[in-house]
């Protein structure tokens, strides 16, 4: 992107920081829900689990402030990983059950997924036209 087009982008419009961030979240504050993605603001004083089947996409998880413990289990075996503040993990859309612990008083993680992409019919694809024509292999 070119530094004009950049400059044309930014919004100069008074920022009210309330309305995005608030210091002492308890549980799931949604912060952005577009049509693309969305990002929710965890204040984590407890063990949280994650309903990974209702994502639908891989789960990115930032800690803004204290330390979490994320542990993945699956039939397999458990996974786990210790995200400090400033760190960032990239949870894959097929992980089984997710448990996020927080280590310190007042953890926050931001969660960050994407939306399903709505597959829009094809007006060139004609489907009560079967696959192979009569004589092919």
């Amino acid at each position: 992107m070119h530094l004009e087009d950049a400059i044309d982008c930014i919004d100069y419009n008074k920022y009210d920081e309330n309305v995005y961030y608030h210091r002492d979240v308890h549980g799931i504050k949604n912060i952005v829900d577009c049509e693309h993605f969305t990002v929710n603001n965890l204040g984590l004083r407890e063990v949280y689990k994650v309903d990974t089947d209702k994502f639908n996409s891989f789960i990115f998880y930032f800690c803004t402030q204290g330390c979490a413990m994320l542990q993945v289990v699956n039939s397999k075996a458990t996974e786990g990983w210790e995200i400090k503040c400033g760190e960032s993990i990239l949870i894959p859309a097929d992980a089984d059950d997710l448990f996020i612990t927080p280590k310190e008083q007042n953890t926050n993680l931001l969660e960050v997924h994407i939306r399903p992409v709505k597959e829009e019919k094809d007006a060139y694809i004609d489907e009560s036209v079967p696959d192979h024509v009569e004589g092919e292999k």
